[in-house]
């Protein structure tokens, strides 16, 4: 399994969604979805976290052990597979870093990051021995294991970002930046426009220096603009720089030295934007209510509910955005990504409690047959268009269905988390 499948099932083993996984680390859903695509790798700090959470090493996450545990009785020494583990750890958390030039600091970072992992395995084991030991008092000393396992964790994470913060400052070519989001609209046929104002403070400054500003939203609309350098801070600055919305915003910034010499650097990368500006929903389908037959199955009773939360999807950049609203919904089941059947608004049904309050809205899918062959992914979807015309699916789950052992099976499909997708990758009709 890769890295973003081990975050997922144990993410589901513990009935976690993405987004409450992304409350718990502080993070979006969309950043835990990237995880779990594998589009993007956790920070140290994130897979030290998520190895608390779920009870399991940071190797086993990133593939390096074969079994979950979190303790190993490997001695006082480290094993082969824990030298892997801190290996890979830094490896991995090296190379996702870009970095404009080498630094004479990185090879000293490398090994300081490798001693204080060392230190704290060696830790870990040696209170594993000690219990192994002190049989007795198992009950008491797993109590104090847990506690200072926690601390060492804690430390582990605080140790891990100085690393981090060293290795970004001797790898920055700016002594101070900054990006600010300060306008966005949502009125526009391509889904809506963002303005950013940024600066830079370059570490050394030559006469006849000069910089570029680049916006790039990954979907080939690339702004380019010139700073502005201020003497009196030392700065180049660049106001109102403007961009298609999108979910992928690189803003980076590129000195061109007086003999023509260019160096870049990323200075924001915004991920989630024009989610992030769509209607917050919540949608719950009940499968269950399947009659599932020889050759597929037939929903009886079968209904779905659609909540209208109150601002943006994302909160962390709801200072930025109109508020949208869902104006049409139109919810139905898809096989495959294609239309099998449009659901039918109705009331409350009888027997379901605790929607008095609230914003719902309920469906009720046709009692029609519908065949299902080996792999056919199903899907309930609501295809919502906002009161600026955007339209957008928005879909929370999906599942196949065994018609041999009447099973129904909740599964991840690939752009599982992707909650919103463009209409054009399904079939409406």
């Amino acid at each position: 399994m890769t890295i973003g499948q081990r975050i997922a099932q144990k993410r589901k083993e513990q009935g976690l969604s993405q987004e409450a996984l992304g409350d718990r680390l502080g993070l979006s859903r969309q950043a835990i979805y990237k995880w779990e695509s594998d589009a993007a790798l956790p920070e140290i700090d994130k897979l030290v976290a998520l190895s608390r959470l779920f009870g399991v090493s940071v190797g086993w996450l990133l593939g390096v052990e074969e079994t979950p545990e979190v303790l190993q009785d490997t001695g006082s020494e480290l094993t082969e597979t824990q030298l892997s583990m801190v290996e890979e750890i830094v490896n991995r958390y090296l190379t996702a870093r870009p970095r404009p030039e080498k630094s004479a600091w990185d090879k000293w970072s490398i090994r300081i990051l490798f001693a204080l992992c060392g230190v704290m395995l060696a830790a870990l084991t040696g209170i594993s021995g000690d219990v192994r030991q002190l049989d007795g008092q198992a009950a008491g000393l797993r109590t104090s294991i847990n506690d200072v396992t926690s601390a060492v964790s804690r430390e582990m994470d605080s140790l891990s970002r100085r690393v981090e913060e060293i290795l970004e400052s001797q790898d920055s070519l700016f002594a101070d930046s900054g990006v600010e989001i300060v306008h966005t609209s949502l009125q526009s046929r391509d889904g809506g426009t963002v303005i950013f104002d940024a600066y830079a403070v370059p570490k050394t400054y030559v006469e006849g220096m000069t910089a570029e500003f680049v916006l790039d939203n990954g979907t080939g609309g690339i702004a380019i603009q010139a700073g502005d350098f201020r003497r009196s801070t030392q700065a180049f600055s660049a106001d109102s720089i403007a961009c298609t919305l999108t979910d992928e915003i690189d803003l980076s910034i590129t000195l061109i030295a007086p003999d023509g010499t260019r160096q870049t650097q990323l200075l924001e990368r915004y991920d989630g934007l024009y989610t992030a500006s769509l209607p917050s929903l919540r949608l719950n389908s009940f499968p269950e209510k399947l009659r599932i037959t020889a050759d597929g199955f037939t929903p009886q009773e079968a209904y779905v509910s659609l909540e209208k939360l109150p601002g943006q999807y994302f909160g962390a950049y709801g200072d930025h955005f109109p508020s949208a609203s869902a104006e049409e919904v139109q919810v139905g089941l898809f096989r495959n990504h294609a239309l099998v059947a449009w659901a039918e608004p109705c009331e409350i049904p009888d027997g379901f409690r605790g929607y008095e309050e609230g914003d719902f809205q309920f469906y009720r899918l046709p009692e029609a047959p519908v065949t299902a062959a080996p792999g056919d992914m199903f899907s309930i979807a609501a295809l919502v268009t906002d009161q600026y015309g955007r339209a957008m699916i928005y879909s929370e789950d999906s599942f196949t269905v065994d018609t041999q052992n009447s099973v129904i099976a909740h599964s991840a499909p690939a752009d599982s988390g992707m909650l919103w997708t463009a209409p054009d990758q399904w079939r409406l009709s």
